[in-house]
């Protein structure tokens, strides 16, 4: 009984740890989607509403680099989906018997 309860704490600490990384993941896009958000809305004041910005960051906000931004936005955003699409549900629960399998050979051998 003890056995198969330290293996149920430890697919759960797997599926929390997978968990976890997938937020942070989605945490870290939201941000910069926020910053994303205010470097554009930086660049729209500056060229449409001649706002003189010549401080040390803004002053290099151009077009271009908002171009260049907004692509490796969307590659990471590309990149997030494909992983979470990709390594899903049946990928966590394979990964989870793989290791629950692995501590059982551990635990027989030490045994």
């Amino acid at each position: 009984m003890a056995i198969i309860m330290e293996i149920n704490q430890t697919s759960d600490e797997v599926l929390k740890s997978i968990i976890k990384v997938r937020i942070q993941k989605r945490r870290q896009f939201y941000i910069y989607l926020i910053l994303f958000g205010i470097g554009i809305s930086i660049l729209i004041a500056k060229k449409y509403f001649d706002l003189k910005m010549n401080f040390f960051p803004v002053k290099y906000l151009t077009l271009e680099f908002m171009i260049v931004w907004c692509v490796i936005l969307f590659a990471y955003l590309i990149s997030m989906l494909l992983t979470e699409k990709s390594l899903g549900k049946k990928w966590e629960e394979e990964k989870i018997k793989k290791i629950i399998h692995s501590q059982k050979i551990e635990k027989t051998t030490w045994e």
